[in-house]
């Protein structure tokens, strides 16, 4: 039978708990790897469903190549790699659309930081959304098909290895920029 939202939340909420407390219980982060930036990015979107990815041209920069080899938590950037693939994917027109990945080094207090730009052409966010697209539960998407977690954990799991998530839209029909 069909499971409903109601039965799914409090399993995904309890699977979240159990992976937070692991995290803590191994005192330690991710695994942080040599890997080519490009072929990080690329991971990351190849993850997503065959029938979502044909709905955008995947454009990826220069730039992704001219950072070479960085040392990075590579499990952890795929996935938030696949998660923001697969939002644009959504976002996405009618007739498909378009995603631009970028990426440079920018000098931080502790060294160099990586900055990932993905510039989609799809919905966008409106305004007064863009303040809670990364709380839990929130989403613009329908309640039946988004529980509202993705950009949520993507935010946190950023944060927890010492970086960030940013998203930016000049409202409905202009893309959305996330970075």
């Amino acid at each position: 039978g069909r499971v409903g939202l109601y039965q799914v939340m409090p399993i995904t909420e309890s699977i979240q708990r159990i992976l937070a407390h692991q995290l803590r219980s191994a005192g330690a982060g991710p695994v942080v790897e040599n890997v080519e930036v490009a072929a990080l990015v690329a991971r990351g979107a190849e993850m997503v469903a065959p029938a979502m990815l044909q709905r955008l041209r995947l454009n990826f920069d220069p730039s992704l190549g001219m950072l070479g080899t960085l040392p990075l938590p590579r499990v952890l950037l795929q996935q938030v790699v696949q998660n923001l693939v697969l939002n644009a994917a959504e976002a996405a027109r009618a007739g498909g659309g378009t995603l631009h990945v970028s990426a440079q080094l920018l000098e931080s207090d502790d060294g160099e930081a990586l900055l990932l730009r993905f510039v989609d052409d799809g919905d966008g966010i409106e305004p007064p959304h863009l303040p809670r697209v990364f709380e839990k539960g929130f989403s613009t998407k329908s309640s039946g098909t988004n529980l509202g977690i993705g950009l949520h954990w993507c935010a946190n799991a950023l944060h927890a290895v010492g970086g960030s998530l940013r998203a930016d839209s000049a409202g409905r029909g202009c893309g959305a920029t996330l970075e």
